[in-house]
C-alpha cells in the first residue's frame, strides 16, 4: 500500500469498518492524495520525478499514494536480500533515467 492508502486503511480499520469497507476508504483517500500531489507538482510525471529523486522527502501536499520500486537486481540488492516477483502487467509508468523505477498507484493486491 501507498503512504495515503496505509494511513487510511490503518485509520478506517482501527474505527471499526470491516476490512472490504476499510480498503474501498483507504483507496478513495489514496485518489485524492494522488490528485492533489498531481495538482501541487503541476504534472504526474513531475510528481513521479519528485517521487523517484526525493523519496520519503518528496514534500508534497499530501501523503504518497504511489509505489515504486526497482527492477534492476543491482538496486534491489541495496535494500536487503529478500526479493518478490509479482506477475503482472498493471503498472502504470517507468521512471526516466536507468534505474529501471516502476510506480504502481495506490496498491497492489495479493
Amino acid at each position: 500500500m501507498s503512504d495515503a492508502t496505509r494511513s487510511a486503511y490503518i485509520e478506517a480499520n482501527y474505527s471499526g469498518l470491516s476490512q472490504k469497507e476499510a480498503i474501498s476508504t483507504a483507496l478513495k483517500a489514496s485518489k485524492q492524495a494522488h490528485a492533489e500531489n498531481i495538482a501541487h507538482f503541476g504534472s504526474l510525471r513531475k510528481y513521479m520525478e519528485a517521487h523517484t529523486l526525493k523519496g520519503t522527502e518528496i514534500n508534497g501536499v499530501a501523503l504518497r499514494s504511489m509505489i515504486s520500486f526497482s527492477t534492476d537486481e543491482s538496486i534491489i540488492s541495496n535494500f536487503g536480500k529478500n526479493k518478490y516477483k509479482i506477475k503482472t502487467n498493471s503498472f502504470k509508468k517507468q521512471t526516466f533515467g536507468g534505474e529501471s523505477e516502476v510506480f504502481k498507484y495506490h496498491m497492489i493486491k495479493i
